[in-house]
């Protein structure tokens, strides 16, 4: 059974070439760590940062607000529209949005149609005063993420950005310790399965996966609901779907594509790239390889 999101959790194989000593996996984890910031801090995922308790992603700014993409769990939501207090840190662990503000959830979030699963809905909006910019690595304002309108690809690498817990294998997750700011970690596995018409995405996790032969190499953990699913696409980091949930051998997420609409009606100013034709399962391929 799917479990709410604990950040990320690594494969044996990849901790062991990135540096980590299986035998003494606490103390060897702050050099792992320290590789996988680092590319949790290519462009464009600087756009990830944190609320309490979860991941979120600075889509961009209007008139004096932010605009966050999350999970619809992260969020105290009672209806389509509710006034929250929140505050989102950004890469830098400097608070760049915080008040009160606002928490938008699609109306298929309160009302379902049969056949979608809370996972398969579970994404909000979340709009906070803007306090300062969000800059990049050379200070200057940070270029808003680009959305996907098109299903994500099937079979294709997806890149994962989160806080929280950190895992290896098939250990248990834990903080050790580390500041949340601190915990910001990179991984990557592939969409493996795509279920109810597409709005449901999963990518499987093999504790012992050895890239390239096998890209499940990470999942998601406790702290990283909210996270954005990147994908390469026409040469292009694209968002494709929301941190929903998971277990020991998966991630769920939510498409964005069948949102996108609502999206911006709350904030027109999103990024998007037209549609790339990708095909859709709705039932499970049974295939972990392109």
């Amino acid at each position: 059974m799917a479990q709410p999101c604990q950040a990320i959790v690594i494969s044996d194989a990849v901790f062991h070439q990135l540096g980590g000593d299986l035998n003494h996996v606490e103390k060897s984890m702050g050099a792992v760590a320290i590789a996988l910031r680092q590319q949790s801090e290519l462009s464009p995922f600087l756009a990830v940062g944190y609320l309490p308790g979860c991941t979120a992603t600075w889509l961009g700014e209007q008139a004096q607000w932010t605009y966050l993409l999350t999970a619809a769990h992260c969020v105290p939501y009672q209806g389509e529209v509710t006034p929250v207090h929140s505050q989102f840190i950004s890469w830098q662990g400097m608070p760049i949005a915080y008040g009160d503000g606002v928490a938008y959830v699609p109306p298929a979030r309160l009302h379902r149609p049969a056949g979608l699963s809370a996972s398969a809905a579970d994404i909000a909006l979340l709009k906070l005063p803007t306090r300062r910019p969000l800059p990049d690595k050379a200070g200057q304002p940070l270029t808003p993420p680009t959305l996907y309108q098109g299903a994500p690809l099937l079979h294709a690498p997806v890149n994962l950005v989160g806080y929280g817990e950190w895992g290896v294998g098939a250990r248990p997750t834990t903080n050790y310790e580390i500041a949340t700011e601190r915990r910001r970690l990179y991984g990557q596995s592939r969409i493996t399965h795509q279920f109810e018409h597409g709005y449901l995405q999963v990518a499987a996790y093999e504790p012992q996966a050895i890239p390239p032969s096998s890209g499940l190499w990470a999942r998601i953990a406790k702290g990283d609901s909210g996270a954005a699913w990147w994908q390469l696409i026409a040469g292009k980091q694209h968002i494709v779907a929301v941190t929903s949930s998971g277990h020991a051998t998966a991630s769920n997420a939510t498409a964005i594509g069948p949102y996108l609409p609502w999206i911006a009606s709350i904030f027109p100013q999103i990024s998007v790239t037209p549609r790339i034709t990708s095909p859709i399962s709705t039932h499970p391929t049974g295939s972990t390889t392109p």
